[in-house]
């Protein structure tokens, strides 16, 4: 029986690590359902086995749901709050689940499993630029956006498998010449990709994580292979940017600094301004955990005259939902998370797995990927992974997890 669960588990864990970004990000009614209900199950049968109170970082991730518990309650669209609270409770469920059931083989199963889905999507990325492939469900076609809806999210997607694959490929000093020579070729599709997406907001986060990293771990004894990190990573970037200099990449990096002549970013203004005023008018419990897109009418700035799904950044969008301080609790999360895997910098996979985190944190001040089921999930199981190497570490010393 425990070998079936087992199998089951495993097979889950497969399941939602390349589903929803091949099911346009899973951002669908129909593929969330199937989503959260393959997450649910697995849960389910590690239920009896779990012991929450030994996780890290559960106590604020409690406290996280007992205030999205009260902005529903206090909710203006009580429908939309309890559905959006269920998907909330399952995240927070899975990740004590993946952090309770963490292994060196359960980490090296999902980020093998992440690199492959990732290659594959931007390979799916690269066929459709050359025009092999159709892309009917994203305009303008000159964004390569992959299986996903928005090329921001799927640059999003990237921005958290990218650095895991350079982790990889520079950590293995016995890694037989055959798979290197794989992972450099994942490493390239990947940038590759990642550059045609155009997203500018995901260039300059992933370049800040990256550069940052190497920065944090320069004074390791394994600065060489820091160093070749970083140079693999800026190689591969400037052989694509040459390469593709006729697609409207070069064009893409020198309007960054045009701020004011930028449509996307005074459109994001006018969202940020109406947003702040929803926290204004709802400083405590927010309008309800997922009712933005119904709130945001009765706030909307004067000379916006279009319809926002979405806050365009996520820090923003929970304190309007859920109020200031659950807006606070999350970004004192994320700090947590990304100082613990800097203590930590001695394994170059972890190191991965946060400079991940970091950068799609850092994309989510102008961006909604955490709204992305595929990129959510994925972030819950770095942040689980992170977690879990802390929890083995303290087990094996001994020592109490808090």
């Amino acid at each position: 029986m425990n070998k079936a669960r087992e199998y089951i588990f495993f097979a889950g864990l497969a399941f939602l690590t390349a589903f929803p970004p091949i099911a346009r990000g899973a951002v669908r009614l129909w593929s969330e359902t199937i989503v959260f209900s393959v997450m649910a199950v697995l849960i389910f049968i590690r239920l009896r086995d779990l012991r929450p109170l030994s996780i890290p970082f559960v106590r604020p991730v409690l406290v996280f749901l007992f205030l999205a518990s009260v902005s529903a309650v206090t909710s203006i669209y009580r429908y939309e709050s309890v559905y959006a609270l269920t998907m909330l409770i399952l995240y927070a469920a899975f990740y004590c689940t993946l952090v309770d059931r963490y292994s060196i083989g359960l980490r090296r199963f999902i980020t093998g499993l992440t690199i492959t889905v990732g290659t594959g999507l931007s390979a799916f990325a690269l066929m459709q630029y050359f025009g092999l492939f159709p892309h009917q469900w994203w305009m303008p076609k000159m964004f390569v956006a992959s299986t996903y809806v928005n090329h921001n999210h799927f640059a999003g997607y990237l921005e958290l498998v990218i650095p895991v694959a350079l982790a990889v490929l520079v950590s293995k000093k016995d890694m037989k010449p055959v798979l290197r020579l794989a992972v450099l070729g994942a490493s390239a599709l990947m940038v590759a990709a990642f550059l045609l997406a155009q997203s500018r907001g995901a260039w300059i986060a992933l370049s800040v994580s990256l550069s940052l990293f190497c920065l944090v771990l320069s004074g390791q004894r394994l600065l060489s292979r820091r160093i070749g990190l970083t140079v693999i990573a800026v190689f591969l970037l400037v052989l694509n940017v040459l390469y593709f200099k006729g697609s409207g990449v070069l064009e893409r990096i020198t309007t960054i600094s045009d701020v004011k002549g930028d449509a996307s970013l005074s459109t994001r203004v006018k969202i940020w301004q109406g947003t702040l005023s929803m926290i204004r008018h709802n400083p405590l419990t927010g309008t309800g955990i997922g009712t933005f897109e119904t709130a945001f009418p009765a706030y909307t700035p004067g000379g916006f005259a279009g319809r926002a799904n979405a806050a365009h950044n996520d820090y923003l969008e929970t304190g309007a939902e859920m109020g200031v301080a659950a807006a606070l609790v999350v970004i004192w999360l994320i700090a947590a998370v990304v100082c613990l895997g800097i203590s930590m910098r001695g394994d170059i996979i972890i190191v991965g797995l946060t400079a991940g985190i970091f950068s799609v944190s850092l994309h989510n001040i102008v961006d909604f990927n955490f709204h992305i089921p595929a990129n959510m999930i994925l972030f819950v199981m770095y942040t689980a992974l992170i977690a879990g190497e802390k929890k083995r570490r303290e087990t094996c010393c001994g020592k109490k997890t808090t």
